[in-house]
Formats: structure tokens, sequence, C-alpha cells
């Protein structure tokens, strides 16, 4: 087979682009989990963070978990409401 020929659309295999974000939002998490299930599921999001240089921001109301979890930690000591007037 010809290289022009082996690189056309048709012949060649189509595979989808391979997305790569720079954020991943955790919205509450380990809300309903226990302190030992916290963890496991902390766990693949710090190697993400880690070994593909991925930034994650983790929303959550345990201190504890994100102090774990994070390199630097926000509190929002006040809970912010905002309404749009239609």
């Amino acid at each position: 087979m010809s290289a022009l020929h082996r690189n056309s659309p048709l012949t060649r295999r189509r595979s989808p682009p391979t997305l790569r974000p720079a954020l991943l939002v955790a919205d509450t998490p380990s809300s309903r989990l226990d302190p030992p299930m916290q963890a496991e599921a902390f766990r693949p999001l710090r190697n993400l963070a880690d070994q593909d240089g991925l930034s994650v921001l983790l929303i959550t109301h345990d201190r504890v978990a994100a102090t774990a979890m994070a390199d630097s930690v926000m509190a929002l000591p006040r809970m912010v409401a905002i309404a749009a007037e239609r």
C-alpha cells in the first residue's frame, strides 16, 4: 500500500481526540463518606494533580479533608448568595 493511500481518511483508523483538561472541579465528592472512604476517594484526585499536573478545585465542608488533600486551602466563613433579577 502506498504512503498516500495509507494516510487517506478512508483507510486510517480514526481515534477520538485526547482531552487534557487543566482543571477538575470536585464539588463535595466525599459528603456522605466515612473518613477511610474519603481517603480512598481523594487518592485518585491527588494522583491526577501530582502526576498529570491537573489542578483540582475541591469544594467541601470538611476542613480536615481539605487540609489533607490540598496544597493550599481557602475557607469561606459565610455563605454568599447571589440572586439575579429577571
